[in-house]
């Protein structure tokens, strides 16, 4: 079962590693704001264009949902990650841990929205963002950064180890995760989802990088 294995990831490990990679690179806000403005972007212009096909379709309310949300969310954490830092280096997994901030806020607010077609109400939303580790692991390293603050040594190497299991057991999980996926369900859909996912995302990618100022491994790592 891969998910108490995914929830240590998700809520012990990974924020660990953001923490330790803010702050080694010295991620300055402007790279914050940048790259969450590119991942909103490219993660709402395809999800918007899924929500159009699927109405102009006549689909039902419960088969736009899916649509929507597989073309709206990324794996930006055990996918995203690894194979930024395997592909580019430290100085993109930096990046890519600004854009999984921004999937995962994505996911805690209008991934939660459109699964249930609009009754999920703010208050729910907020609350579940809250309870996301990550956010709070971003929140302390900008304000460390800025205040010129480092973590105690013992701390410091806590972090560190921890850090460093993040992305193996992320590998892990997403192992795990595909060996039990099944392909199955209708086959229109499917391929428009797919579609636009990974043809879709990446030609948001490519075309808004230089409108968000993105280069180098930032662009990289961003279309990634």
């Amino acid at each position: 079962d891969p998910r108490p294995l995914a929830q240590v990831g998700l809520y012990v490990l990974a924020p660990c590693l953001i923490l330790e990679v803010i702050l080694q690179n010295a991620v300055p806000p402007s790279a914050l704001l940048r790259m969450m403005g590119f991942a909103f972007t490219c993660l709402a212009l395809p999800g918007a264009l899924a929500f159009a096909l699927a109405r102009w379709r006549g689909w039902s309310r419960p088969r736009t949902s899916a649509l929507v949300l597989c073309v709206l969310l990324t794996n930006a954490g055990n996918y995203g990650m690894s194979v930024n830092l395997l592909a580019f280096g430290q100085g993109a997994l930096a990046q890519a841990s600004l854009f999984f901030l921004a999937s995962a806020i994505v996911s805690y607010t209008a991934g939660i929205f459109v699964a249930s077609m609009g009754r999920a109400g703010l208050r729910d939303s907020f609350v579940g963002l809250l309870r996301i580790p990550t956010v709070w692991a971003v929140a302390l390293a900008f304000a460390m950064s800025g205040l010129g603050f480092h973590l105690p040594r013992p701390v410091a190497s806590s972090v560190h180890l921890l850090s460093s299991a993040c992305i193996p057991v992320f590998l892990l999980v997403l192992g795990m995760q595909l060996r039990g996926a099944r392909l199955q369900g209708p086959v229109r859909p499917l391929l428009i989802a797919t579609a636009l996912r990974l043809g879709g995302g990446a030609a948001a990618g490519i075309l808004l990088a230089p409108l968000f100022g993105l280069t180098g491994v930032a662009r990289q790592a961003g279309v990634l």
